[in-house]
């Protein structure tokens, strides 16, 4: 009895509930925030990383095409092959590594 009048009478246990659920709808909030939070940002950084290493390519092919291709092939000492199906017989003629 003293029990059911004290939890009747309290201000705690009348604002327990309200406080139980604001833990629970912050929980919730964490719950299923925090995961699609995380997820938009490693998007946005992959996507970043993925545009950085593309224009890295770029800018090594272009000095590549720039300083070894054309001495490469303004060279009369070597003969480069073109085609991809050929690369085996090239492989057979001068040797395997």
């Amino acid at each position: 009895m003293v029990l059911n009048e004290l939890m009747g009478k309290s201000i705690s246990w009348k604002l327990f509930p309200l406080l139980v659920a604001g833990v629970l709808a912050c929980s919730a909030g964490a719950w299923f925030g925090i995961p699609m939070y995380l997820e938009r940002g490693v998007k946005i950084d992959a996507v970043a990383n993925a545009q950085n290493t593309v224009k890295q390519f770029k800018i090594l092919r272009s000095y590549y095409t720039k300083n070894v291709v054309k001495k490469v092939l303004a060279s009369k000492a070597l003969k480069y092959i073109a085609k991809v199906g050929s690369m085996r017989a090239a492989i057979d003629k001068f040797g395997r590594a």
